[in-house]
């Protein structure tokens, strides 16, 4: 073969390399911009409080396959589709994460004003009550009772799950102050409030609206 015919092979298996290298790349940039977009698509379809549950994996998953498509789609010379796709995906996502922290904010809110109702204060969020002790824990189980009946007709499930969570942590603690020399006094007073909150808790949430539901009807 001569030295010209290998001199133009060379350049034909070079041309074909380069444009096969720009197909490869647009290839992975068109599955990496799906695969952003589908993901953002996926997401709008969770449960608004399965969502906030995971939001902070959610956020972390959705920020490395938008980095991984933006990068790529920095690699390709005819990008203006991609980049399109890429920004309604964006946009769209933008969208759903406010409205998911608004809820969020929302739900926070809700929270805490049942903490300070049924404690006189914000709970910390390890939920030990180390300022429970034999002298106050009879007056808030007491305060904890009387303001759950006394708006146990405005709970929605949700609240109750709440109540619930917090009655179950305070009853951890109880169990901690017992041994710290609790009377025996508050513990016979404090056995019938709890005898009278299981019975309220069981009727009262099963009857009792989701938030949903009640935003539905507003």
């Amino acid at each position: 073969m001569s030295r010209i015919n290998k001199l133009f092979l060379g350049i034909i298996f070079s041309t074909f390399s380069i444009i096969s290298c720009k197909n490869e790349a647009h290839e992975k940039a068109e599955g990496d911009v799906k695969d952003y977009t589908k993901y953002v698509d996926s997401i709008s379809k969770i449960a608004t409080s399965e969502a906030i549950a995971n939001w902070e994996s959610i956020q972390i998953d959705l920020e490395k396959a938008k980095t991984k498509a933006e990068n790529s789609v920095q690699q390709v010379s005819n990008k203006k589709a991609l980049q399109s796709s890429l920004d309604k995906g964006a946009i769209q996502y933008n969208k759903y994460k406010n409205s998911i922290l608004a809820e969020k904010q929302k739900k926070e809110t809700k929270k805490k004003q049942i903490q300070i109702a049924l404690f006189g204060k914000k709970i910390d969020e390890d939920m030990k009550f180390e300022w429970v002790n034999k002298d106050n824990i009879l007056k808030v189980y007491q305060n904890f009772v009387a303001t759950t009946k006394q708006n146990k007709n405005t709970y929605s499930i949700e609240d109750w799950d709440e109540v619930k969570l917090l009655y179950e942590a305070l009853d951890a603690r109880k169990n901690i102050v017992e041994e710290n020399g609790l009377t025996k006094s508050d513990y016979n007073k404090i056995s019938l409030l709890k005898l009278k909150f299981g019975p309220m808790y069981r009727w009262n949430r099963l009857g009792a609206k989701s938030e949903k539901e009640i935003q539905s009807k507003k």
